[in-house]
């Protein structure tokens, strides 16, 4: 099982090894569309992801190609937000709105009571501090698109809820030293574009929840990314801040950080009952939670994009083509397998194997477990409905890291022209919103 664990997070993070060389921004695309909106779009990373300056030459977004700068040399205004990698939904949204709109993040008093983490966080700048205000160019309150990947789509979801209905328990709790976020009654979100997003979770988790908490954070992040990286936890920051987690500190060997963490582990109740942690939000039960309090707005237009590497081999089976995605075959192969119940609330049969190495591809189109979202099949023609899922369909073969660029795409679906391309298109999309 642990070895199971470390090829995960070897995979998500790592699979890059045989990424395509780096490239420099192409020519402009010309739009052929009506620009009928200029609000930045915002990027935001899933599990594991981390921000776009932490490697040289290497992102998130792109892999060896930077794809905020392509996006950005097109004519759209891109910006990158950067989140915890392992923290829970409530935790990322929290430090999202902190991220843009410029200071301390605020996890609100009644949550950290509860988790048992600091209130507090990190103070940011801000990199849309003008998000929210008047536009004195149209007199319209200024919003953002968010095209996110993987978790990021949940994160995303948890924070257009916050910001329309805010959260009676932190207003209660806290009084007037309440974060705005949890205020309400902001209508700051213009579009979510989620990619290869897991909204009723994926079975992956249950391979991994067998851990306590302590036991899979201090394997990953120690054991393992220690030994195979010592300068990993310098260039890729955790941000569990709150759990009071810092980074290799001026001086300190890994021997000493390994040290350190483990000891302030020890100290700790990590009980899998703690569901602050990605790995629970990540899970059917985690997504059940979520999908019955996190609806999708009115007022905000919803993509989803799935991804999917497993075949039927004429037996009625799902197997992963291992021409298509080597990195993620292990794992693909464990999700092709998992059928059964887990709980007494979620059934999980035949129609959750299809994967991409990471997720269920069922789980992809929008939420279901628990949720009264609506999901419909869009084919791009029109303008889109807002308030519902509009589903653009299915990229075969693709696996869970080709969709950012963190792997090569070996055998592209025919109808996706190339990954910068295909970005320049949703943007192109949403840009044209009216």
């Amino acid at each position: 099982m642990q070895n199971t664990l470390k090829t995960f997070y070897l995979a998500l993070i790592t699979a890059t090894v045989i990424s395509c060389s780096t490239t420099e921004p192409e020519n402009p695309h010309p739009a052929s569309f009506e620009w009928k909106n200029s609000e930045p779009i915002i990027l935001l990373h899933g599990l594991n992801g981390f921000a776009k300056d932490n490697y040289d030459n290497f992102w998130y977004w792109g892999g060896r190609t930077n794809l905020e700068a392509e996006l950005r040399y097109a004519g759209y205004d891109v910006r990158t937000a950067s989140v915890g990698p392992l923290s829970s939904n409530w935790d990322r949204s929290c430090e999202f709105f902190a991220y843009l709109k410029g200071g301390t993040v605020d996890y609100g008093e009644e949550h950290s009571l509860k988790a048992e983490h600091s209130r507090y966080g990190r103070t940011y700048e801000g990199i849309y501090p003008e998000w929210g205000t008047i536009d004195p160019a149209t007199g319209e309150i200024r919003r953002i698109h968010i095209i996110a990947h993987s978790m990021g789509g949940t994160t995303a979801r948890m924070v257009a809820q916050l910001l329309s209905e805010g959260s009676e328990e932190e207003r209660n709790a806290s009084g007037e030293e309440v974060s705005p976020l949890f205020n309400g009654k902001k209508e700051w979100i213009k579009s979510i574009t989620t990619l290869s997003t897991p909204h009723d979770g994926s079975t992956l988790t249950y391979e991994m929840t067998s851990y306590r908490q302590r036991d899979l954070i201090s394997s990953l992040a120690v054991d393992f990314l220690i030994k195979w990286d010592d300068d990993f936890l310098i260039h890729n920051d955790m941000n569990l801040d709150q759990w009071e987690w810092t980074q290799k500190r001026d001086g300190e060997d890994s021997l000493q950080y390994e040290m350190r963490i483990k000891e302030f582990l020890s100290r700790r109740d990590w009980e899998w009952t703690n569901k602050d942690f990605a790995d629970f939000d990540l899970a059917p039960e985690g997504a059940w939670e979520t999908n019955g309090w996190v609806e999708a707005r009115p007022g905000i237009y919803y993509f989803s994009w799935g991804t999917r590497i497993t075949y039927e081999n004429g037996r009625g089976e799902n197997r992963p083509n291992p021409l298509i995605s080597l990195p993620l075959i292990p794992l693909s192969d464990i999700l092709s397998h998992y059928t059964g119940y887990r709980s007494s609330l979620i059934q999980i049969d035949e129609t959750w194997l299809p994967n991409d190495g990471a997720a269920n591809t069922r789980s992809m189109k929008g939420p279901t477990l628990n949720s009264r979202d609506v999901i419909k099949n869009w084919n791009g023609l029109g303008t889109p409905p807002k308030g519902v899922w509009n589903y653009r369909g299915e990229l075969y073969p693709m696996d869970h890291m080709q969709i950012i660029g963190m792997s090569p795409i070996l055998s592209p679906p025919g109808d996706f022209p190339g990954l910068v391309e295909w970005y320049t298109e949703q943007a192109a999309l949403i840009s044209g919103l009216p």
